[in-house]
Order: C-alpha cells, then sequence, then structure tokens
C-alpha cells in the first residue's frame, strides 16, 4: 500500500546456470546408427544457437540447436520427423563449418506441429542433423523420430559344386561360389549345369 513503511530482509541466491547439452555443437553429436528406426528424446533449453541453415529451409534459424551424427551410403533413404511444440526448424549437412553451404535439405514449414524430412541419399559419407528453431533463443523438450532405409542389396544362386545357396554376389564371391545371377532360383538346381560343363571340360582334356 502507499502507507505502508518498514524495515524488511531481500535475500539472494545465486545458482551456476546449467551446462549445455553434450551434442550442443558437431564436436559432440550424439551418433545414430545408419540402417536402424527410433526414437530421441531431446531438449534445446539449455543449448546455444550456433549453426543457421542459410536458404536449405527457406527461414532463419536463430533458435537453440544441437546435433546428431549417422554415416549414410548412396541409396539410403531418411525419414525424419522432428517436434517441440515450438516453431521447429531442421536440417541436414556434412559440414559444420559451413551449414548453409553444405545443407543437403531441411525444414520449416509449420509452426508447433512438427517438421518432416524424407530424403534420398545420393553420396556416401558422413551427415549431421540439427535440430534447431526459427525463433531468437526459443528451445525446450523435443523427440526425433527416424527411420534410416538401407537398400537390400540382390540376391541370387550360388553354386558350390552341387549345392545351390541363395546369396548376395559379394557373399558368394567371397566364399568362392559361382554366382549365377540376380534373383536366378534354385529350384530349379542352376548348379547341375555348372557340374556338366566342368566334366564336359574334362573330358574335352582327355
Amino acid at each position: 500500500g502507499a502507507s505502508n513503511v518498514g524495515s524488511y530482509i531481500l535475500s539472494t541466491q545465486c545458482e551456476s546456470a546449467q551446462e549445455p547439452p553434450v551434442n550442443n555443437t558437431c564436436d559432440g553429436a550424439i551418433a545414430i546408427e545408419n540402417c536402424t528406426t527410433g526414437i530421441i528424446e531431446g531438449d534445446l533449453t539449455w543449448a546455444t544457437g550456433d549453426y543457421e541453415p542459410g536458404a536449405c529451409t527457406g527461414y532463419t534459424a536463430a533458435g537453440n540447436d544441437v546435433t546428431y551424427m549417422v554415416d549414410l551410403e548412396a541409396g539410403n533413404i531418411v525419414n525424419l520427423f522432428y517436434f517441440g511444440g515450438y516453431d521447429e526448424s531442421f536440417y541436414i549437412v556434412t559440414d559444420c563449418a559451413d551449414p548453409a553451404g553444405t545443407c543437403v535439405v531441411g525444414a520449416d514449414a509449420t509452426v508447433g506441429t512438427g517438421e518432416t524430412i524424407y530424403y534420398e541419399v545420393v553420396t556416401t559419407g558422413t551427415y549431421y542433423i540439427i535440430c534447431d528453431a526459427y525463433g531468437t533463443g526459443v528451445g525446450g523438450a523435443f523427440t526425433l523420430e527416424y527411420d534410416l532405409q538401407c537398400p537390400v542389396p540382390p540376391t541370387g544362386a550360388c553354386c558350390f559344386d552341387l549345392d545351390c545357396v541363395i546369396l548376395t554376389e559379394e557373399a558368394c564371391v567371397a566364399d568362392q561360389g559361382i554366382y549365377k545371377g540376380d534373383d536366378v532360383p534354385c529350384d530349379p538346381n542352376p548348379c547341375e549345369e555348372v557340374a556338366t560343363e566342368a566334366t564336359s571340360w574334362g573330358q574335352i582334356k582327355s
């Protein structure tokens, strides 16, 4: 009240700021295994804003950000969904020293409903997923759902004398078998043809 006066005591307590998360920058990026599916729970609250996507998302990203790393191969399909409830922004780069120049794909199309990335990998290498936010200093708890799909190599009949086994060509050659071709079945057994050819050649030599 306007007429209230008197002595008082004011107490203060100072606490140290919480340290940024280990994956605050790409130096501490958390690795995600290729060819796997999962959900990551993270938090941007104590992270710092270190990266900008340039034109990759169509907008700036001045919020807090954290990083993830994955080794991808050409032909991989990357499906990601990033949700935090704020104005999310995220993108994939190949060089954290130049995120704007090496961004391969990004998303910042909605506000507070999550962002989605679908990317077909063209070049084998290490990629960094940066979870960010549009607004300056913005960030909070989030989930990152990932589905990293690896192409299945073709298989076919591999002959070991008369025995037929379905393998990839690489595995067949490594085991010193004779690869009969992609999608060639073992029924009928193509290895009988191999055995006949070998016998005929032996007769000719004789």
